[in-house]
């Protein structure tokens, strides 16, 4: 992770990208993980007990795995971060860099993870509560590839960290000239009360418990706000910065002038970012309460040196900051075959979790390169696995944008996400060879009515998914 003068640099507006960042006002508490645990297709909220649709990069409890609960987590051997009371785990896309080869084909390797740093804020008028067992969610989309400007879009932005220029705490893209480059995310705060909702208010798959603060004209506010009637539980607010490690020395320039950098959703643009938490702050013996919520009420904006919680009595006396972390290591020591880069060899071809140590022909999973500005739903793996004559070798992916569905129309070698008509507005099977110039037809279901963004464009000659949302 870069030095701790890279925390005084807060986002401004992003013109190239239509962001619009808010300074986060003076944290509460700060919580560092700078010991991550690499990669991996792992994912225990979106794919519990499963395999994820693209590779993260993950901190916290030691308890991590394809499937957790409260339960597990705090049962952890450690945790990774500095607070090593908090058994939470945070997770978030991998990003890799991408070069040609010598036959000209794309090859991408893993760049190095800095580390994330957690802001826990009380803001509002309103009682900022800590979270119950089991709480989850989610901020951001693996399926985004465009902003709109006041939106919940606005609460992602990447910023460049280079201190020898003036791009230092800029806010920028994330393919631009940075030493480090740093993704920030802030997360919803209103949620519905535990009590009267039960495990409702716990998770839904759609982050329907949770909502943002709005102001009185209705826009989201990051910092403040109030919450709505039907989210009327305020939590802490969570801001989260995640460091890559992305110079030209890590990922020279191309000379093709295509994006050097990719996330591990296929996305070069950035918008996909994302970060994933499930709670796992342990209780505190001696009050029976969070240790969230002592460090919350005990350290608060009382702390300096970027609100350090070693300097506060809270902290260190109740041994819940003991500097342990960076021996953490994970509890299960065979996931490390998904989440360790350097000891699993897969074919890259069969997407396999994980990923292995020389560069890797596809991105884990089934992620092609998508640009947008059209949302990229996340594929079935049948679709990076067609076998088909008329998809050969050659075949190339193409952005889902208008020019996309163009060049769906003129080669029945290049297939993507294109803009024709289809079955439904995502899923069907398509049992008929799929024209050129729609999307595949067949005798597959699909929700919904019109056209569909996620539909096959191209020709095939065998059956295929036809679409996946």
């Amino acid at each position: 992770m870069p030095s701790s003068g890279a925390l005084a640099f807060v986002a401004t507006a992003a013109a190239a990208a239509a962001l619009l960042v808010v300074e986060p006002a003076a944290a509460d508490i700060r919580q560092d993980c700078n010991n991550l645990f690499m990669g991996g297709r792992i994912d225990p909220i979106v794919a519990p007990g499963g395999t994820a649709s693209h590779a993260h990069n993950v901190a916290g409890s030691s308890a991590f795995g394809r499937t957790v609960t409260y339960e597990s987590l705090t049962a952890g051997s450690c945790s990774s971060c500095l607070i090593t009371a908090d058994k939470s785990n945070y997770w978030h896309p991998s990003l890799f860099c991408a070069q040609p080869g010598a036959d000209g084909e794309d090859y991408y390797y893993l760049l190095d993870g800095g580390g994330t740093t957690t802001y826990y804020e009380t803001r509002g008028d309103e009682y900022n509560n800590v979270f119950p067992e089991d709480f989850r969610y989610i901020t951001g989309s693996p399926t985004r590839r465009n902003a709109t400007s006041g939106t919940a879009d606005d609460a992602i932005a990447w910023l460049c960290l280079d201190y020898t220029t003036e791009n230092n705490g800029r806010s920028i893209g994330m393919n631009q000239t940075c030493s480090w480059l740093r993704a920030d995310t802030h997360f919803p705060v209103c949620g519905l009360d535990p009590a009267t909702n039960g495990d409702a208010a716990l998770y839904a798959s759609d982050q329907s418990h949770v909502t943002w603060a709005r102001n009185s004209d209705g826009s989201i506010n990051f910092d403040g706000g109030v919450c709505p009637d039907t989210h009327p539980y305020r939590y802490a607010s969570l801001f989260v910065e995640v460091y890559y490690g992305a110079s030209y020395n890590d990922c020279p320039l191309r000379s093709d002038g295509k994006p050097r950098l990719v996330l591990s959703t296929g996305d070069p643009t950035g918008f996909s970012f994302h970060v994933d938490f499930y709670n796992g702050w342990e209780i505190d013996p001696a009050t029976g309460a969070s240790v969230l919520r002592g460090a919350l009420d005990q350290c608060g904006a009382n702390l300096v040196n970027f609100f350090d919680p070693q300097n506060c009595p809270y902290m260190v006396n109740g041994g819940f900051a003991d500097g342990t972390q960076d021996q953490c290591a994970l509890d299960d020591s065979s996931l490390y075959d998904a989440l360790d880069a350097s000891t699993l060899k897969i074919d890259s071809n069969s997407k396999n979790v994980g990923f292995t140590d020389i560069d890797l022909s596809a991105l884990p999973g089934c992620n092609p390169i998508r640009d947008g500005p059209a949302m990229a739903p996340i594929l079935p793996l049948s679709y990076c696995n067609l076998t088909a004559s008329s998809v050969a070798a050659s075949a190339t992916y193409v952005a889902t944008s208008s020019s996309a569905a163009a060049a769906a129309t003129t080669s029945s070698a290049t297939y993507g996400s294109g803009s024709g008509s289809g079955s439904g507005s995502g899923s069907g099977s398509a049992s008929a060879s799929a024209s050129a110039s729609t999307s595949a037809a067949g005798s597959g279901s699909g929700s919904g009515s019109g056209s569909g963004s996620g539909s096959y464009a191209g020709s095939a000659s065998s059956s295929a998914a036809a679409a996946q949302t």
